[in-house]
């Protein structure tokens, strides 16, 4: 049985991570299909105890507070391969969740075009809880106003856009 449909208010703050503390136990597999031309994206994520979740989702654009809306619709596996078959281009991470100043933290270790980036992110319903966050000693720059680090725009960056963004150099 699906889950009802929703639309959520969600405030987050998303961070670049320059070493991210010990990862272990259960990472979540995600793969989110960016379709061209829109701001709509499927997601597959697949948990280590095999539950997949299948959802098209449509995330807002943050204002300074960080404030994203996000549209998120559950779908049957049916209903998401006929969605994926249009035109997207393709994000691929790992996601691991860690517990830093009471509060749960994800942390995303992108692979393919993006591999080298980690992110993590903070979310929470209410703005002051999310305002009052502390970012951890790992986590050196916050990018939440950044349109470059928008799923949205990562999904259609270069590994050499990465390298120019983070100011690293080619391996």
């Amino acid at each position: 049985m699906l889950k009802p449909n929703y639309t959520a208010v969600e405030y987050e703050r998303r961070f670049l991570v320059t070493a991210a503390p010990q990862l272990h136990g259960p990472a979540i597999q995600i793969t989110d299909r960016h379709l061209t031309g829109t701001r709509v994206y499927l997601r597959k994520a697949i948990h280590t105890d095999g539950n997949t979740a299948l959802r098209l989702c449509k995330q807002y654009a943050a204002g300074a507070s960080g404030c994203a809306a996000i549209a998120v619709e559950e779908l049957t596996p049916h209903d998401f391969v006929l969605y994926e078959h249009m035109e997207a281009n393709v994000i691929t991470k790992r996601r691991w969740h860690v517990e830093t100043g009471g509060a749960a933290v994800a942390i995303d270790v992108f692979s393919g075009p993006l591999q080298g980036l980690v992110l993590c992110e903070v979310a929470a319903a209410v703005e002051a809880e999310i305002a009052a966050f502390e970012a951890p000693a790992w986590a050196r720059t916050e990018v939440t106003s950044d349109p470059f680090f928008a799923g949205g725009t990562l999904a259609f960056a270069t590994p050499d856009h990465l390298r120019v963004r983070l100011g690293t150099t080619p391996a």
